[in-house]
Protein backbone atom coordinates (compact mmCIF):
# COMPACT_ATOMS: atom_id res chain seq x y z
CA UNK A 1 0.00 0.00 0.00
CA UNK A 2 1.44 3.35 -0.90
CA UNK A 3 0.02 6.78 -0.66
CA UNK A 4 1.77 9.99 -2.09
CA UNK A 5 0.64 12.95 -4.23
CA UNK A 6 0.52 12.57 -8.12
CA UNK A 7 1.42 16.51 -8.28
CA UNK A 8 4.16 16.63 -6.19
CA UNK A 9 7.20 17.64 -8.21
CA UNK A 10 5.16 17.61 -11.70
CA UNK A 11 3.82 20.62 -12.91
CA UNK A 12 0.41 21.26 -14.81
CA UNK A 13 -0.48 17.11 -13.38
CA UNK A 14 -3.97 18.39 -13.27
CA UNK A 15 -4.29 18.36 -16.95
CA UNK A 16 -5.34 14.66 -16.54
CA UNK A 17 -7.37 14.81 -13.72
CA UNK A 18 -11.12 14.18 -15.16
CA UNK A 19 -14.26 15.23 -11.92
CA UNK A 20 -15.60 11.90 -10.96
CA UNK A 21 -12.36 9.45 -10.28
CA UNK A 22 -11.32 7.55 -13.30
CA UNK A 23 -8.16 5.99 -14.56
CA UNK A 24 -5.98 8.94 -16.81
CA UNK A 25 -3.78 7.45 -19.19
CA UNK A 26 -0.94 6.61 -17.59
CA UNK A 27 -2.82 4.25 -15.44
CA UNK A 28 -3.23 6.12 -12.24
CA UNK A 29 -6.56 6.65 -10.54
CA UNK A 30 -7.40 10.31 -9.65
CA UNK A 31 -10.12 11.86 -7.87
CA UNK A 32 -11.10 15.30 -7.57
CA UNK A 33 -12.71 15.81 -4.22
CA UNK A 34 -15.42 18.49 -4.01
CA UNK A 35 -13.98 20.12 -7.04
CA UNK A 36 -11.08 21.98 -4.28
CA UNK A 37 -8.78 19.40 -2.54
CA UNK A 38 -7.12 17.00 -5.10
CA UNK A 39 -5.64 13.76 -3.29
CA UNK A 40 -4.85 10.43 -5.14
CA UNK A 41 -4.60 6.92 -3.27
CA UNK A 42 -3.68 4.05 -5.26
CA UNK A 43 -2.81 0.18 -4.26
CA UNK A 44 -0.07 -1.09 -6.06
CA UNK A 45 0.68 -4.62 -6.36
CA UNK A 46 2.47 -5.31 -9.36
CA UNK A 47 4.33 -8.43 -10.41
CA UNK A 48 7.73 -8.02 -12.04
CA UNK A 49 7.76 -10.66 -15.16
CA UNK A 50 10.69 -12.95 -15.08
CA UNK A 51 12.74 -14.80 -17.56
CA UNK A 52 11.64 -18.89 -17.78
CA UNK A 53 14.26 -19.39 -20.67
CA UNK A 54 17.73 -17.89 -20.47
CA UNK A 55 19.07 -17.77 -23.96
CA UNK A 56 22.59 -20.11 -23.46
CA UNK A 57 26.55 -19.37 -24.37
CA UNK A 58 26.92 -20.25 -28.59
CA UNK A 59 29.35 -20.09 -31.24
CA UNK A 60 28.15 -19.09 -34.80
CA UNK A 61 30.33 -18.35 -38.07
CA UNK A 62 30.58 -15.36 -39.60
CA UNK A 63 28.34 -16.77 -42.60
CA UNK A 64 25.61 -16.61 -40.21
CA UNK A 65 23.13 -14.51 -39.30
CA UNK A 66 23.20 -12.49 -35.13
CA UNK A 67 19.71 -12.03 -35.29
CA UNK A 68 17.64 -14.67 -33.14
CA UNK A 69 14.63 -15.18 -35.42
CA UNK A 70 17.06 -15.79 -38.32
CA UNK A 71 19.43 -18.46 -36.72
CA UNK A 72 17.84 -20.57 -33.95
CA UNK A 73 21.18 -21.65 -32.31
CA UNK A 74 21.29 -18.13 -31.02
CA UNK A 75 18.53 -19.01 -28.80
CA UNK A 76 15.46 -16.45 -27.63
CA UNK A 77 14.87 -15.48 -23.93
CA UNK A 78 11.15 -16.09 -23.33
CA UNK A 79 9.23 -14.68 -20.38
CA UNK A 80 6.34 -14.77 -18.05
CA UNK A 81 3.95 -12.87 -15.69
CA UNK A 82 1.22 -13.07 -13.47
CA UNK A 83 -1.87 -10.96 -13.16
CA UNK A 84 -1.65 -10.51 -16.74
CA UNK A 85 0.86 -7.91 -17.08
CA UNK A 86 2.00 -6.96 -20.06
CA UNK A 87 5.92 -7.09 -20.90
CA UNK A 88 8.34 -6.76 -23.49
CA UNK A 89 11.78 -8.59 -24.12
CA UNK A 90 14.59 -6.72 -26.03
CA UNK A 91 18.16 -7.72 -26.28
CA UNK A 92 20.92 -4.84 -26.84
CA UNK A 93 24.76 -6.43 -27.99
CA UNK A 94 28.03 -4.93 -26.74
CA UNK A 95 30.36 -4.33 -29.09
CA UNK A 96 32.50 -6.84 -30.25
CA UNK A 97 35.57 -7.74 -28.36
CA UNK A 98 38.78 -10.02 -30.72
CA UNK A 99 39.52 -13.14 -28.30
CA UNK A 100 43.34 -12.55 -27.64
CA UNK A 101 45.46 -14.88 -29.69
CA UNK A 102 42.70 -16.26 -32.08
CA UNK A 103 42.42 -14.49 -35.00
CA UNK A 104 39.38 -14.00 -36.95
CA UNK A 105 37.17 -15.03 -33.31
CA UNK A 106 35.11 -12.53 -31.56
CA UNK A 107 32.96 -12.25 -29.00
CA UNK A 108 29.83 -10.15 -28.10
CA UNK A 109 27.84 -9.48 -24.82
CA UNK A 110 24.09 -10.05 -25.66
CA UNK A 111 22.44 -8.14 -22.74
CA UNK A 112 18.86 -9.68 -22.49
CA UNK A 113 16.23 -7.12 -20.94
CA UNK A 114 12.52 -8.55 -19.44
CA UNK A 115 10.45 -5.33 -18.20
CA UNK A 116 6.66 -4.39 -18.01
CA UNK A 117 5.23 -2.01 -20.41
CA UNK A 118 4.56 0.76 -17.69
CA UNK A 119 6.13 1.09 -14.22
CA UNK A 120 3.97 2.30 -11.07
CA UNK A 121 2.83 5.56 -11.60
CA UNK A 122 5.28 8.86 -11.60
CA UNK A 123 5.89 10.90 -8.53
CA UNK A 124 8.15 9.66 -5.91
CA UNK A 125 7.96 5.83 -6.97
CA UNK A 126 9.70 6.20 -10.39
CA UNK A 127 12.54 4.05 -8.24
CA UNK A 128 10.11 1.21 -8.58
CA UNK A 129 10.77 0.94 -12.04
CA UNK A 130 13.69 -0.61 -11.57
CA UNK A 131 12.90 -3.26 -9.61
CA UNK A 132 10.58 -4.60 -11.91
CA UNK A 133 13.73 -5.06 -14.60
CA UNK A 134 15.75 -8.12 -14.53
CA UNK A 135 18.42 -8.93 -17.63
CA UNK A 136 20.47 -11.98 -18.41
CA UNK A 137 23.44 -12.01 -19.88
CA UNK A 138 24.73 -14.20 -23.15
CA UNK A 139 27.74 -14.18 -24.50
CA UNK A 140 28.15 -15.27 -28.27
CA UNK A 141 31.47 -16.27 -29.93
CA UNK A 142 32.00 -15.58 -33.33
CA UNK A 143 34.26 -17.49 -35.66
CA UNK A 144 35.59 -17.12 -39.02
CA UNK A 145 36.27 -20.11 -40.98
CA UNK A 146 34.87 -18.64 -44.60
CA UNK A 147 37.29 -18.64 -47.59
CA UNK A 148 37.16 -15.44 -49.93
CA UNK A 149 35.05 -16.12 -52.86
CA UNK A 150 36.49 -15.26 -56.41
CA UNK A 151 34.09 -12.62 -57.29
CA UNK A 152 35.64 -12.37 -60.91
CA UNK A 153 37.16 -16.25 -62.15
CA UNK A 154 40.16 -16.53 -63.72
CA UNK A 155 39.57 -17.58 -67.28
CA UNK A 156 39.87 -21.51 -67.71
CA UNK A 157 42.79 -21.25 -70.13
CA UNK A 158 44.53 -18.53 -71.32
CA UNK A 159 47.03 -18.33 -75.23
CA UNK A 160 49.82 -16.02 -75.49
CA UNK A 161 52.26 -15.82 -78.01
CA UNK A 162 55.90 -15.00 -76.49
CA UNK A 163 57.41 -15.37 -73.22
CA UNK A 164 57.79 -11.97 -72.28
CA UNK A 165 53.93 -11.41 -72.01
CA UNK A 166 53.06 -14.22 -69.94
CA UNK A 167 52.33 -12.45 -66.92
CA UNK A 168 49.69 -10.35 -68.63
CA UNK A 169 46.01 -11.17 -67.46
CA UNK A 170 42.74 -9.25 -68.08
CA UNK A 171 41.06 -8.83 -66.31
CA UNK A 172 43.05 -10.06 -63.13
CA UNK A 173 40.62 -12.55 -60.72
CA UNK A 174 39.14 -10.48 -58.13
CA UNK A 175 37.57 -12.20 -54.39
CA UNK A 176 35.37 -10.54 -51.30
CA UNK A 177 35.15 -12.16 -48.03
CA UNK A 178 32.12 -14.20 -47.44
CA UNK A 179 30.49 -13.13 -44.10
CA UNK A 180 26.51 -12.45 -43.20
CA UNK A 181 25.42 -8.53 -43.69
CA UNK A 182 25.24 -8.66 -39.61
CA UNK A 183 28.68 -9.67 -39.67
CA UNK A 184 29.73 -6.97 -42.24
CA UNK A 185 28.01 -4.38 -40.61
CA UNK A 186 30.02 -4.67 -37.55
CA UNK A 187 33.47 -5.37 -39.27
CA UNK A 188 33.64 -9.23 -38.41
CA UNK A 189 35.97 -9.75 -42.02
CA UNK A 190 39.23 -10.93 -41.61
CA UNK A 191 40.88 -8.49 -43.71
CA UNK A 192 43.13 -7.95 -45.98
CA UNK A 193 42.36 -10.31 -48.35
CA UNK A 194 45.74 -11.44 -50.80
CA UNK A 195 45.46 -12.30 -54.09
CA UNK A 196 48.40 -15.04 -54.79
CA UNK A 197 49.59 -16.38 -58.49
CA UNK A 198 52.20 -19.85 -58.77
CA UNK A 199 52.95 -20.96 -61.71
CA UNK A 200 54.50 -24.27 -62.04
CA UNK A 201 54.14 -27.67 -64.01
CA UNK A 202 55.78 -26.65 -67.48
CA UNK A 203 55.90 -28.97 -70.21
CA UNK A 204 56.20 -28.84 -74.02
CA UNK A 205 54.97 -30.13 -76.53
CA UNK A 206 55.29 -34.05 -78.12
CA UNK A 207 57.17 -32.19 -81.33
CA UNK A 208 60.50 -30.22 -81.45
CA UNK A 209 60.02 -27.37 -78.95
CA UNK A 210 61.22 -24.90 -81.74
CA UNK A 211 57.79 -25.44 -83.58
CA UNK A 212 56.06 -26.51 -80.91
CA UNK A 213 53.80 -25.17 -77.80
CA UNK A 214 54.51 -24.61 -74.43
CA UNK A 215 52.15 -24.50 -71.27
CA UNK A 216 52.35 -24.55 -67.31
CA UNK A 217 49.70 -24.37 -64.86
CA UNK A 218 48.89 -20.92 -63.26
CA UNK A 219 47.28 -21.41 -59.48
CA UNK A 220 45.46 -18.11 -58.20
CA UNK A 221 45.07 -18.45 -54.23
CA UNK A 222 42.80 -16.00 -52.46
CA UNK A 223 43.22 -15.91 -48.62
CA UNK A 224 42.39 -13.38 -45.74
CA UNK A 225 44.21 -12.43 -42.72
CA UNK A 226 43.09 -15.80 -41.24
CA UNK A 227 44.33 -18.19 -43.54
CA UNK A 228 41.05 -19.22 -44.63
CA UNK A 229 42.24 -20.07 -48.47
CA UNK A 230 40.49 -20.89 -52.19
CA UNK A 231 42.36 -21.94 -55.33
CA UNK A 232 41.51 -21.81 -59.13
CA UNK A 233 43.76 -23.32 -61.39
CA UNK A 234 44.22 -22.37 -65.42
CA UNK A 235 46.32 -23.54 -68.52
CA UNK A 236 48.74 -20.87 -70.15
CA UNK A 237 49.49 -21.53 -73.50
CA UNK A 238 52.76 -20.24 -74.53
CA UNK A 239 53.99 -20.46 -78.38
CA UNK A 240 57.14 -20.60 -78.96
CA UNK A 241 58.93 -18.67 -81.15
CA UNK A 242 61.07 -19.21 -84.63
CA UNK A 243 64.47 -20.55 -83.30
CA UNK A 244 67.47 -18.80 -82.81
CA UNK A 245 70.79 -18.94 -81.32
CA UNK A 246 70.75 -17.50 -77.96
CA UNK A 247 72.75 -18.03 -74.40
CA UNK A 248 71.60 -20.61 -72.00
CA UNK A 249 69.72 -19.37 -69.22
CA UNK A 250 67.73 -20.87 -66.16
CA UNK A 251 64.03 -20.39 -66.05
CA UNK A 252 61.86 -21.07 -63.28
CA UNK A 253 57.96 -20.80 -63.12
CA UNK A 254 57.23 -17.47 -61.51
CA UNK A 255 60.37 -15.23 -62.94
CA UNK A 256 60.07 -13.15 -65.90
CA UNK A 257 61.25 -14.89 -69.52
CA UNK A 258 62.82 -13.10 -72.25
CA UNK A 259 61.25 -13.18 -75.80
CA UNK A 260 62.71 -16.28 -77.25
CA UNK A 261 62.96 -19.29 -75.80
CA UNK A 262 65.43 -20.33 -72.97
CA UNK A 263 68.29 -22.60 -73.63
CA UNK A 264 67.48 -24.50 -70.72
CA UNK A 265 64.18 -25.03 -69.16
CA UNK A 266 64.32 -25.71 -65.06
CA UNK A 267 60.98 -27.50 -64.40
CA UNK A 268 59.42 -26.98 -60.91
CA UNK A 269 60.54 -29.07 -57.91
CA UNK A 270 56.61 -30.30 -56.99
CA UNK A 271 56.96 -32.65 -60.46
CA UNK A 272 60.66 -33.01 -60.54
CA UNK A 273 62.78 -32.55 -58.25
CA UNK A 274 66.08 -30.87 -59.53
CA UNK A 275 65.68 -31.64 -62.69
CA UNK A 276 67.03 -29.62 -66.10
CA UNK A 277 66.08 -30.02 -69.19
CA UNK A 278 67.37 -28.90 -72.32
CA UNK A 279 65.92 -27.84 -75.44
CA UNK A 280 64.37 -30.37 -77.58
CA UNK A 281 63.24 -32.51 -74.67
CA UNK A 282 60.11 -34.61 -75.21
CA UNK A 283 58.33 -35.59 -72.17
CA UNK A 284 55.81 -38.72 -71.57
CA UNK A 285 53.44 -38.87 -68.88
CA UNK A 286 50.62 -41.62 -68.93
CA UNK A 287 49.28 -43.56 -66.55
CA UNK A 288 49.51 -47.65 -66.20
CA UNK A 289 46.17 -49.34 -65.86
CA UNK A 290 45.84 -50.82 -62.27
CA UNK A 291 46.98 -54.50 -63.42
CA UNK A 292 50.45 -53.28 -64.94
CA UNK A 293 53.15 -54.49 -63.35
CA UNK A 294 56.27 -52.18 -62.09
CA UNK A 295 59.10 -54.05 -61.54
CA UNK A 296 61.18 -52.05 -63.79
CA UNK A 297 61.06 -49.19 -61.78
CA UNK A 298 64.39 -47.98 -60.67
CA UNK A 299 63.57 -44.96 -58.57
CA UNK A 300 60.17 -46.07 -56.73
CA UNK A 301 60.92 -43.16 -53.85
CA UNK A 302 59.43 -40.41 -56.69
CA UNK A 303 56.67 -42.84 -58.31
CA UNK A 304 57.55 -45.57 -60.54
CA UNK A 305 59.27 -44.27 -63.56
CA UNK A 306 61.81 -45.31 -65.70
CA UNK A 307 64.79 -43.45 -68.26
CA UNK A 308 65.82 -44.05 -71.21
CA UNK A 309 69.79 -44.99 -72.11
CA UNK A 310 69.37 -42.65 -74.77
CA UNK A 311 70.50 -39.40 -73.34
CA UNK A 312 72.59 -36.47 -74.72
CA UNK A 313 72.82 -32.50 -74.48
CA UNK A 314 70.25 -31.39 -76.17
CA UNK A 315 67.72 -34.06 -76.16
CA UNK A 316 66.52 -36.51 -73.14
CA UNK A 317 63.24 -39.31 -73.32
CA UNK A 318 61.19 -39.79 -69.89
CA UNK A 319 58.69 -42.27 -69.45
CA UNK A 320 56.85 -41.55 -66.11
CA UNK A 321 54.62 -44.06 -64.51
CA UNK A 322 51.94 -43.01 -61.83
CA UNK A 323 49.52 -45.62 -60.31
CA UNK A 324 46.47 -44.13 -58.46
CA UNK A 325 46.41 -45.59 -54.80
CA UNK A 326 43.14 -47.48 -54.09
CA UNK A 327 40.52 -48.07 -50.89
CA UNK A 328 41.13 -50.91 -48.56
CA UNK A 329 37.88 -53.04 -48.11
CA UNK A 330 36.11 -52.99 -46.08
CA UNK A 331 35.09 -48.83 -46.66
CA UNK A 332 33.37 -47.67 -43.31
CA UNK A 333 30.11 -48.22 -42.79
CA UNK A 334 27.60 -46.00 -42.36
CA UNK A 335 26.68 -45.46 -38.89
CA UNK A 336 24.26 -43.73 -36.02
CA UNK A 337 25.41 -41.38 -33.66
CA UNK A 338 24.01 -39.43 -30.55
CA UNK A 339 24.35 -35.64 -29.52
CA UNK A 340 27.15 -36.96 -27.11
CA UNK A 341 29.31 -38.62 -29.17
CA UNK A 342 32.62 -37.18 -30.90
CA UNK A 343 32.56 -37.12 -34.41
CA UNK A 344 36.25 -37.74 -34.60
CA UNK A 345 36.85 -41.03 -36.09
CA UNK A 346 40.50 -40.77 -34.74
CA UNK A 347 39.11 -40.78 -31.52
CA UNK A 348 36.37 -43.33 -31.71
CA UNK A 349 37.66 -46.13 -33.89
CA UNK A 350 33.53 -47.40 -34.15
CA UNK A 351 33.32 -45.01 -36.55
CA UNK A 352 35.07 -46.46 -39.09
CA UNK A 353 38.39 -44.91 -40.42
CA UNK A 354 39.08 -45.41 -44.27
CA UNK A 355 42.99 -46.78 -45.46
CA UNK A 356 44.37 -47.41 -48.91
CA UNK A 357 47.52 -48.87 -50.46
CA UNK A 358 49.26 -48.06 -53.70
CA UNK A 359 51.81 -50.21 -56.04
CA UNK A 360 54.94 -49.17 -56.50
CA UNK A 361 55.71 -47.79 -53.18
CA UNK A 362 53.93 -44.22 -54.47
CA UNK A 363 52.96 -42.65 -51.17
CA UNK A 364 49.89 -41.04 -50.93
CA UNK A 365 47.72 -39.87 -48.08
CA UNK A 366 44.02 -40.35 -46.80
CA UNK A 367 42.01 -37.43 -45.44
CA UNK A 368 37.94 -36.83 -44.90
CA UNK A 369 35.55 -33.79 -44.98
CA UNK A 370 32.17 -33.24 -43.52
CA UNK A 371 28.92 -31.42 -46.03
CA UNK A 372 26.83 -29.30 -44.30
CA UNK A 373 24.53 -31.48 -41.23
CA UNK A 374 20.92 -31.81 -42.98
CA UNK A 375 17.54 -32.55 -40.70
CA UNK A 376 15.73 -35.50 -42.25
CA UNK A 377 12.14 -34.10 -42.60
CA UNK A 378 9.27 -35.06 -40.53
CA UNK A 379 12.27 -36.17 -37.83
CA UNK A 380 12.96 -33.53 -35.10
CA UNK A 381 16.27 -33.67 -33.87
CA UNK A 382 17.33 -36.18 -36.09
CA UNK A 383 20.63 -35.11 -38.49
CA UNK A 384 22.33 -36.74 -41.50
CA UNK A 385 25.94 -36.13 -42.39
CA UNK A 386 27.49 -37.16 -45.55
CA UNK A 387 31.18 -37.73 -45.19
CA UNK A 388 33.75 -37.79 -47.58
CA UNK A 389 36.66 -39.60 -48.16
CA UNK A 390 39.53 -39.18 -50.41
CA UNK A 391 42.59 -40.84 -51.07
CA UNK A 392 45.36 -39.44 -53.68
CA UNK A 393 49.10 -39.22 -54.11
CA UNK A 394 51.40 -37.02 -52.83
CA UNK A 395 52.40 -36.02 -56.01
CA UNK A 396 50.82 -35.56 -59.54
CA UNK A 397 51.80 -36.29 -63.08
CA UNK A 398 52.31 -32.38 -63.68
CA UNK A 399 50.01 -32.28 -66.11
CA UNK A 400 45.99 -33.40 -66.45
CA UNK A 401 45.56 -36.04 -64.68
CA UNK A 402 45.19 -35.53 -61.12
CA UNK A 403 41.43 -36.36 -61.35
CA UNK A 404 41.84 -39.61 -62.13
CA UNK A 405 44.61 -40.05 -59.65
CA UNK A 406 42.22 -39.22 -56.94
CA UNK A 407 39.50 -41.72 -55.81
CA UNK A 408 36.36 -40.36 -53.36
CA UNK A 409 33.92 -42.59 -51.52
CA UNK A 410 31.16 -41.13 -49.17
CA UNK A 411 29.95 -42.38 -45.88
CA UNK A 412 26.87 -41.44 -44.14
CA UNK A 413 26.34 -40.42 -40.58
CA UNK A 414 23.13 -40.37 -38.89
CA UNK A 415 23.14 -37.96 -35.52
CA UNK A 416 19.97 -38.20 -33.13
CA UNK A 417 18.98 -35.92 -30.32
CA UNK A 418 17.78 -37.89 -27.31
CA UNK A 419 18.59 -35.94 -24.59
CA UNK A 420 15.91 -33.84 -22.72
CA UNK A 421 17.40 -30.47 -21.39
CA UNK A 422 19.45 -30.36 -17.83
CA UNK A 423 18.54 -27.82 -14.71
CA UNK A 424 22.24 -26.48 -14.14
CA UNK A 425 21.05 -24.56 -11.71
CA UNK A 426 18.66 -25.10 -9.03
CA UNK A 427 17.74 -23.30 -6.26
CA UNK A 428 17.12 -24.51 -2.57
CA UNK A 429 14.03 -27.32 -3.53
CA UNK A 430 12.05 -25.89 0.05
CA UNK A 431 11.73 -21.88 -0.84
CA UNK A 432 10.05 -19.89 2.18
CA UNK A 433 7.70 -17.37 0.58
CA UNK A 434 7.13 -14.40 3.96
CA UNK A 435 3.86 -12.72 2.08
CA UNK A 436 1.15 -14.20 0.21
CA UNK A 437 1.49 -12.03 -2.38
CA UNK A 438 4.75 -13.41 -3.44
CA UNK A 439 2.77 -16.74 -4.13
CA UNK A 440 2.99 -17.19 -7.71
CA UNK A 441 6.05 -15.62 -8.37
CA UNK A 442 8.98 -17.06 -6.96
CA UNK A 443 11.38 -15.18 -8.57
CA UNK A 444 14.35 -15.91 -6.76
CA UNK A 445 13.64 -19.54 -7.12
CA UNK A 446 13.77 -19.72 -10.63
CA UNK A 447 16.00 -22.72 -12.51
CA UNK A 448 18.03 -22.30 -15.61
CA UNK A 449 17.94 -24.82 -17.82
CA UNK A 450 20.18 -26.07 -20.84
CA UNK A 451 21.51 -28.57 -23.40
CA UNK A 452 24.24 -29.97 -21.69
CA UNK A 453 24.35 -33.42 -23.21
CA UNK A 454 26.05 -31.81 -26.62
CA UNK A 455 29.45 -32.79 -27.74
CA UNK A 456 31.58 -29.85 -29.26
CA UNK A 457 31.64 -31.79 -31.89
CA UNK A 458 27.76 -31.60 -32.49
CA UNK A 459 27.61 -28.06 -31.05
CA UNK A 460 30.10 -26.32 -33.74
CA UNK A 461 27.75 -27.75 -36.44
CA UNK A 462 24.15 -26.76 -34.34
CA UNK A 463 23.02 -29.98 -33.85
CA UNK A 464 21.07 -29.05 -30.92
CA UNK A 465 17.66 -29.17 -30.64
CA UNK A 466 16.90 -25.28 -29.45
CA UNK A 467 15.05 -23.49 -28.41
CA UNK A 468 14.12 -24.85 -24.96
CA UNK A 469 11.05 -23.89 -23.21
CA UNK A 470 10.91 -23.81 -19.17
CA UNK A 471 6.98 -23.81 -17.63
CA UNK A 472 5.80 -25.46 -14.42
CA UNK A 473 2.42 -26.34 -12.74
CA UNK A 474 1.72 -26.28 -9.15
CA UNK A 475 0.51 -29.89 -8.72
CA UNK A 476 -0.30 -29.92 -5.07
CA UNK A 477 -1.57 -27.52 -2.15
CA UNK A 478 -1.85 -28.66 1.37
CA UNK A 479 -3.11 -25.84 3.78
CA UNK A 480 -1.63 -26.21 7.60
CA UNK A 481 -3.98 -24.22 10.76
CA UNK A 482 -2.11 -23.61 13.99
CA UNK A 483 -3.87 -23.37 16.98
CA UNK A 484 -4.90 -19.79 16.38
CA UNK A 485 -7.29 -20.19 13.33
CA UNK A 486 -6.62 -20.09 9.64
CA UNK A 487 -4.95 -16.64 9.85
CA UNK A 488 -1.55 -17.55 11.27
CA UNK A 489 -1.02 -20.98 8.89
CA UNK A 490 0.56 -21.93 5.75
CA UNK A 491 0.13 -23.41 2.87
CA UNK A 492 2.53 -25.71 1.19
CA UNK A 493 2.82 -25.81 -2.76
CA UNK A 494 4.63 -28.77 -4.41
CA UNK A 495 5.65 -26.54 -7.79
CA UNK A 496 6.49 -29.21 -10.82
CA UNK A 497 9.17 -27.39 -13.38
CA UNK A 498 9.27 -28.75 -16.61
CA UNK A 499 12.30 -28.71 -19.47
CA UNK A 500 11.26 -29.07 -22.67
CA UNK A 501 13.30 -28.75 -25.98
CA UNK A 502 11.68 -27.71 -29.39
CA UNK A 503 11.40 -32.09 -30.31
CA UNK A 504 10.09 -32.75 -26.94
CA UNK A 505 12.56 -34.63 -24.91
CA UNK A 506 11.48 -33.40 -21.15
CA UNK A 507 13.23 -33.46 -18.11
CA UNK A 508 11.16 -31.87 -14.66
CA UNK A 509 12.40 -30.94 -11.51
CA UNK A 510 9.94 -30.99 -7.95
CA UNK A 511 10.37 -27.44 -5.74
CA UNK A 512 8.29 -27.11 -2.46
CA UNK A 513 7.47 -23.55 -1.86
CA UNK A 514 6.04 -22.80 1.34
CA UNK A 515 3.53 -19.71 1.64
CA UNK A 516 2.75 -18.43 5.30
CA UNK A 517 0.16 -15.90 5.98
CA UNK A 518 0.51 -12.17 6.42
CA UNK A 519 -0.26 -10.72 10.09
CA UNK A 520 -2.80 -8.99 10.50
CA UNK A 521 -5.39 -9.81 8.20
CA UNK A 522 -9.53 -8.95 8.73
CA UNK A 523 -12.06 -10.12 6.48
CA UNK A 524 -14.81 -9.83 8.36
CA UNK A 525 -13.79 -12.56 10.74
CA UNK A 526 -13.53 -15.25 8.21
CA UNK A 527 -10.03 -16.67 6.91
CA UNK A 528 -7.66 -15.68 4.28
CA UNK A 529 -7.75 -17.99 1.04
CA UNK A 530 -4.98 -19.26 -1.12
CA UNK A 531 -6.22 -19.23 -4.20
CA UNK A 532 -4.82 -20.05 -8.15
CA UNK A 533 -2.01 -18.11 -9.02
CA UNK A 534 -4.04 -15.37 -11.03
CA UNK A 535 -4.68 -12.08 -10.45
CA UNK A 536 -7.02 -11.94 -7.55
CA UNK A 537 -4.01 -13.47 -5.69
CA UNK A 538 -4.83 -11.61 -2.35
CA UNK A 539 -8.35 -11.99 -1.95
CA UNK A 540 -8.80 -10.04 1.63
CA UNK A 541 -10.99 -7.33 1.90
CA UNK A 542 -9.02 -5.88 4.52
CA UNK A 543 -5.86 -3.67 5.08
CA UNK A 544 -2.83 -5.75 4.84
CA UNK A 545 0.48 -3.99 5.97
CA UNK A 546 3.49 -4.96 3.15
CA UNK A 547 6.82 -5.37 5.30
CA UNK A 548 8.81 -4.60 2.24
CA UNK A 549 8.39 -1.84 0.12
CA UNK A 550 9.76 -3.79 -2.70
CA UNK A 551 7.09 -6.61 -2.52
CA UNK A 552 5.14 -6.60 -5.84
CA UNK A 553 1.16 -7.93 -6.38
CA UNK A 554 -1.34 -7.51 -8.83
CA UNK A 555 -3.22 -3.96 -9.01
CA UNK A 556 -6.19 -4.44 -6.86
CA UNK A 557 -8.52 -1.21 -5.31
CA UNK A 558 -11.30 -2.36 -2.49
CA UNK A 559 -13.07 0.30 -4.24
CA UNK A 560 -15.41 0.03 -7.19
CA UNK A 561 -14.40 2.17 -9.82
CA UNK A 562 -15.57 3.47 -13.53
CA UNK A 563 -12.86 1.90 -15.87
CA UNK A 564 -11.71 3.60 -19.30
CA UNK A 565 -11.60 0.27 -21.28
CA UNK A 566 -9.05 2.14 -23.29
CA UNK A 567 -6.78 3.21 -20.32
CA UNK A 568 -6.99 0.00 -18.22
CA UNK A 569 -6.75 -3.84 -18.70
CA UNK A 570 -9.92 -5.28 -16.63
CA UNK A 571 -8.92 -8.86 -15.58
CA UNK A 572 -12.11 -11.23 -14.42
CA UNK A 573 -11.61 -13.57 -11.29
CA UNK A 574 -10.34 -17.05 -12.38
CA UNK A 575 -12.96 -19.50 -12.77
CA UNK A 576 -13.41 -22.53 -10.90
CA UNK A 577 -11.57 -25.20 -13.30
CA UNK A 578 -11.57 -28.18 -10.64
CA UNK A 579 -7.78 -27.51 -10.69
CA UNK A 580 -6.01 -28.92 -7.22
CA UNK A 581 -5.36 -25.94 -6.20
CA UNK A 582 -8.91 -24.84 -6.30
CA UNK A 583 -9.91 -28.36 -4.58
CA UNK A 584 -7.34 -26.84 -1.91
CA UNK A 585 -9.21 -23.69 -1.79
CA UNK A 586 -12.55 -25.49 -1.05
CA UNK A 587 -11.48 -27.68 1.30
CA UNK A 588 -10.03 -25.07 3.15
CA UNK A 589 -13.11 -23.05 3.21
CA UNK A 590 -15.00 -26.87 4.57
CA UNK A 591 -12.33 -26.61 7.25
CA UNK A 592 -13.40 -23.08 8.04
CA UNK A 593 -16.99 -23.42 8.79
Amino acid sequence: EKEYDPLDGLAGATDNCVEGGVWSANGCREVLWNTVELYFKKLVNQVPPMFVVKPGNVEIFTNESLTPSENPKLGQAAGSSYCDTPFTISYEDAPPQPVPAACGQWTIKRTWKIQPEYADCGGSTAKYAADLTATHVQEITIIDKSAPEFAVLPADQIDIPFYDNYRKQEPLPYAEEVAHDDMKALGLVSHPIQLISTDEDFSTGETSCFDGLASFTRIWKVMDACGNSAERYQTIVVQHPPAEVVPLQVWSPGEPLSLYAPGVLQLSEKCHPGKRIALGTRVYDRLLPPDSSCSDASSPETGCWTESSSKSSSFEEKEVYLIAPTFNEPFPSDVKRYTNDTLDPYSDSSLGVASGSAPCGTPFEVAYSDGRPVEVPDKCGVWTIGRSWKIQPQYNDCGSADASLTQTRVQVITVVDSFAPQFTETPAPDQFVEFLTDYGTSVTGVPVVEDVATHPDMSLRGLVSYPITLEFADVNVVFHANEAGLTEGVAVVSRQWTAQDRCGNTATWMQTVRVRSPQGVTSGGGPWNLGPVSPFTLSSSGKVSLKDSTVTGTVYSDTEVDSDPTSVTTVPPPPNTGSLLHEAEATARRLAS
